[in-house]
């Protein structure tokens, strides 16, 4: 993985940057995610879970002049006080209960922490704590082992750390080795994946609790 490939996989988002120079920095990231993540990534999925049960969906927030409103309000009706949507929140003050209102953004989210423990979790021991894969050469095999350990006994939810690991893996072992020519160059010790391996080890390091312990750590 090279830092051409790296750019290759941005030049979406370097272009959508670079339309709006002058603009705000909020301004700039919207317009960034509404060009590339959103139809790139949410709306995609969204599509294909709906279709799969044969569904169709409407978002309504992307009415084309609801999205140009949205797009041409001052940032501190975005965001203020690090509280994001600050006006739709507001608009739905005495239509939506207040905990709502409140809670965390809740996103495309799977049941990651269960597939780990059941159907998932040969596959997640056979990849994390294989002999020859990108844990055992730059990882922490130990830390990221006792990390699967408490994550599959249930004292803790590392599904989050676990699933970017696993992808990872996946992606060393089945696309980085099959493009190179299985072992002809190594990669290089990205900074991204040390500090990833280095935060498993730290969460696992904290699942040494003992069994009656049900405390969650947040990942």
């Amino acid at each position: 993985w090279t830092d051409a490939d790296f750019a290759r996989t941005t030049q979406s988002q370097v272009a959508a940057l670079a339309e709006f120079p002058s603009e705000t920095a909020l301004f700039r990231m919207q317009a960034t995610d509404y060009a590339t993540w959103l139809p790139d990534n949410m709306l995609e999925r969204g599509d294909r879970m709906t279709m799969a049960e044969g569904l169709e969906v409407r978002p309504p927030f992307l009415d084309k002049e609801l999205v140009a409103f949205g797009m041409g309000l001052p940032d501190e009706y975005k965001v203020r006080r690090g509280v994001g949507k600050w006006i739709v929140r507001q608009w739905a003050h005495d239509m939506i209960p207040a905990y709502i209102i409140a809670r965390r953004k809740w996103g495309f989210r799977v049941p990651l922490a269960q597939w780990f423990r059941g159907p998932m979790r040969e596959m997640l021991y056979g990849r994390l704590t294989g002999a020859d894969g990108l844990v055992a050469r730059y990882g922490n095999p130990v830390a990221i082992k006792n990390l699967v350990d408490a994550h599959c006994s249930g004292r803790i939810d590392a599904s989050e750390p676990l699933w970017t690991l696993l992808t990872a893996e996946i992606w060393f072992s089945d696309v980085y080795l099959e493009r190179v020519g299985q072992r002809n160059r190594e990669p290089v010790r990205r900074e991204a994946f040390a500090k990833t391996s280095a935060h498993s080890a730290s969460i696992a390091q904290h699942a040494g609790q003992g069994p009656g312990d049900d405390r969650q750590i947040e990942p």
